[in-house]
C-alpha cells in the first residue's frame, strides 16, 4: 500500500490525527480521527513506504 505523501498525521492532545495539510482550517471534514489501533499501522506503513524509496 502507498501512502498519500500530502496527509500528516498529528497528535492533538490524547487523539491523533490525519489532515491535509493547509486544508484543515478551512474544511474539518477533511480531518480524521485515528485508534491507536490506526496510528501503529500508519506509522508502520509510513516506514515501509520511506525504506522502499532508499
Amino acid at each position: 500500500m502507498k501512502l498519500r505523501g500530502d496527509l500528516q498525521l498529528r497528535k492533538l492532545g490524547d487523539e491523533h490525527i490525519l489532515v491535509y495539510p493547509g486544508q484543515a482550517q478551512q474544511d474539518a471534514s477533511k480531518v480524521y480521527t485515528f485508534n491507536e489501533t490506526a496510528v501503529q499501522i500508519w506509522l508502520e506503513l509510513q516506514e515501509r513506504n520511506l525504506m522502499s524509496k532508499v
